[in-house]
C-alpha cells in the first residue's frame, strides 16, 4: 500500500482541479447556508443534555427513541482499550431500574425485540443506543422506555458477575472478527490514520484487556464520559411534540452533571510530508494487490453547512468516475500488467475524503509494472485532462448512483431517516435537512 497526503506529488486533489478546469466545470462553491428543518425541535436541559424531537407518522402510532453519546473508543485510556464497546454490552445486562436481564424481558412483553427493535453500536467516535418502532398507545410504557434511556445515560450497573459472564461473549465476537477481511481493513485504516491515536483503538480492543480488566476500570470510563453535556436524546414519531418535550424535561433533567468534568480531547491526525509505503501481508490472503490511497481534506464544520459542500462532493464523485473509467479501459488492454483497476472515493469519518486505487497485477513480478501504470496514467490525466463526453457520461452515472432523478415525498420519510439527520447534527454538525429537501439541494448542485 502507498499512502499520499493531499500535499503529495501528483495528488488526486491536483488532477481533480486540473481535470475540472479542462472541462469547464470549476466554479466557486455555493455559499448559501442550508436551512435546518423547522419542524425538528432542538433544546438543551440545564444539565447540558441536548434533545431532538420531531413528529412523524410513518409508521403511525409508533416512535423511535435514541440516546447518543458523543464518545467512543478514542476516549479510552490504554488500560481501557475495548471497554467503550464492552460498556455498550453491559447496558443490556442490568441497570438501576432494570436489574440483571429484566430490561429485555420487560420490553419483549410488548413485542419489542432485541436485535430488531432494540440495538446499539460503538465506534471510535460515538456510542448510540436505540429503541425503535415503539408502540405509543400506553403512556406508562412510553415513560418506561424513556426511563431505559435515562438508565443508559447514568445508571448502568456493571456488576462483577455480569462483567465476567460477558467477557466470553465479547471474546467470541473478537474471534469472529479475526479473519482476513477485517484484518486487512484494519491495516488499511491504520495506514490512513498513521501516527494518530485512531490506530491504537480498534473498538473491540484486545483479548488481554477484555479478559483481564478490573471492574473499576470500566466504571472509570463510564463515570468520566457518559455525562449529559456529551449526550443527546432523539425521539421521532407519531406523538404530540409539546407533550413529549414535557416528558423529556421531567425524566432527563434528573441526570446528574457529574464531578471533575474534563473537556473532550481532540485527536489530530499528523500530516504526511512524504508518501508512505507499507507491505501488508496476511497468511490467509490469496492474491496480491497494489493499493494507492490519497487523503484529501474534508470540509470543516462551517463549510459543510453550505450548499457548496454538495457541489464539491459531486465534483469529487464525477472526477472519480472519469478516472475509474479511464483506468478500467487501460486494464482491459491485452498488454496491461494488471487484471483490474478500481477507484473509489469515500469518507474516513469527517477527517478526510480518501481516494483508493486498487490494482490486481497479473503476476507476482508485475507489482512494479502496476505502480508504473498508475503513475503514467495519472500524469496523462493531469497533463491532458478529460473530454466533455467523458464528463457527461460520468455525470449521468453519478446522478443515477445517487438517485438524483428520483422524487421523495415528505409522507414517505421514515422515523429512522429523521433520527439519522439529528444524529449527524449532534455528532458532526451537519445541517438538519430531511431527505426530500436534501435531494432538491443535491439536484441543484
Amino acid at each position: 500500500m502507498i499512502l499520499h497526503n493531499n500535499k503529495s506529488m501528483t495528488s488526486v486533489k491536483t488532477f481533480i482541479l486540473i481535470a475540472c478546469a479542462t472541462i469547464g466545470i470549476v466554479s466557486a462553491g455555493a455559499q448559501q447556508k442550508i436551512q435546518n428543518d423547522p419542524e425538528i425541535k432542538v433544546g438543551k436541559l440545564e444539565n447540558g443534555m441536548t434533545y431532538y424531537l420531531r413528529e412523524n407518522s410513518n409508521p403511525k402510532g409508533c416512535a423511535d427513541f435514541y440516546i447518543a453519546h458523543n464518545v467512543g473508543a478514542l476516549q479510552e485510556e490504554d488500560n481501557q482499550n475495548g471497554l467503550a464497546h464492552f460498556l455498550e454490552h453491559m447496558a443490556f445486562n442490568g441497570t438501576k431500574h432494570y436489574p440483571d436481564k429484566s430490561l429485555l424481558e420487560f420490553l419483549s412483553k410488548d413485542g419489542v425485540r432485541f436485535g430488531y427493535n432494540v440495538n446499539a453500536y460503538t465506534s471510535r467516535f460515538e456510542t448510540v443506543y436505540n429503541l425503535s418502532d415503539i408502540p405509543l398507545e400506553r403512556e406508562s410504557f412510553v415513560d418506561s422506555v424513556m426511563l431505559i434511556l435515562h438508565d443508559w445515560s447514568c445508571n448502568i450497573s456493571c456488576e462483577q458477575e455480569d462483567l465476567d459472564a460477558e467477557r466470553g461473549v465479547i471474546s467470541e465476537e473478537w474471534r469472529r472478527r479475526d479473519e482476513v477481511r477485517s484484518r486487512m481493513a484494519m491495516a488499511q485504516t491504520n495506514l490512513i490514520y498513521n501516527g494518530a491515536k485512531h490506530t491504537e483503538r480498534s473498538v473491540l480492543g484486545t483479548l488481554e484487556i477484555i479478559n483481564g480488566f478490573k471492574r473499576q476500570e470500566i466504571l472509570d470510563f463510564y463515570e468520566k464520559w457518559y455525562r449529559p453535556d456529551l449526550q443527546a436524546i432523539i425521539i421521532v414519531g407519531d406523538f404530540d411534540i409539546d407533550d413529549m418535550e414535557a416528558r423529556v424535561k421531567r425524566i432527563f433533567s434528573t441526570v446528574p452533571v457529574g464531578e471533575n468534568i474534563v473537556p473532550k480531547e481532540e485527536y489530530p491526525v499528523p500530516a504526511i510530508e512524504e508518501p508512505l509505503f507499507e507491505n501488508i501481508v496476511d497468511p490467509d490472503i490469496k492474491f496480491q494487490a497494489l493499493k494507492v490511497i490519497h487523503r484529501l481534506p474534508f470540509p470543516n464544520k462551517e463549510e459543510r453547512q453550505n450548499e457548496g459542500f454538495w457541489k464539491q462532493y459531486f465534483i469529487k464523485n464525477v472526477i472519480t468516475s472519469m478516472v475509474a473509467t479511464r483506468l478500467k479501459e487501460v486494464a482491459q488492454k491485452p498488454d496491461s500488467p494488471v487484471n483490474s483497476a478500481v477507484v473509489v472515493t469515500n469518507t474516513a469519518s469527517d477527517d478526510f475524503y480518501t481516494t483508493l486505487f486498487t490494482f490486481t497485477p497479473k503476476g507476482e513480478d508485475k507489482l512494479e509494472d502496476a505502480l508504473e501504470l498508475y503513475t503514467r496514467e495519472i500524469k496523462r490525466m493531469v497533463d491532458f485532462g478529460f473530454s466533455k463526453d467523458e464528463f457527461e457520461v460520468a455525470k449521468a452515472n453519478i446522478r443515477k448512483r445517487n438517485r438524483l432523478d428520483n422524487e421523495i415525498s415528505r409522507e414517505s420519510i421514515e422515523n429512522e431517516q429523521i433520527v439519522n439527520v439529528c444524529l449527524e447534527h449532534f455528532l458532526r454538525d451537519f445541517p438538519m435537512v430531511l431527505p426530500d429537501a436534501l435531494l432538491e439541494i443535491q439536484k441543484n448542485s
